[in-house]
């Protein structure tokens, strides 16, 4: 969400790809938005921890958001 560096893709949330969490990348570029560039490695691994905590936050801002407009 808003403080994150770097997120699971929503769809995988609740099943994130914990395999990634033995990459240790110096850097990071998504498809979208702005690259992790420094302290990747650490990004990726806040990521990974902590989809599933953050998933509820996430989908509640989708559905409101899809309601409110």
């Amino acid at each position: 969400m808003g403080s994150e560096r770097l997120g699971v893709h929503p769809a995988l949330r609740l099943t994130p790809p914990t395999k990634l969490g033995r990459l240790a990348p110096e850097r990071i570029l998504v498809g979208h938005g702005h690259g992790v560039m420094d302290d990747a490695a650490a990004a990726l691994t806040d990521a990974l921890k902590g989809s599933r905590t953050r998933a509820p936050g996430l989908f509640a801002k989708t559905v409101k958001s899809l309601v409110m407009g």
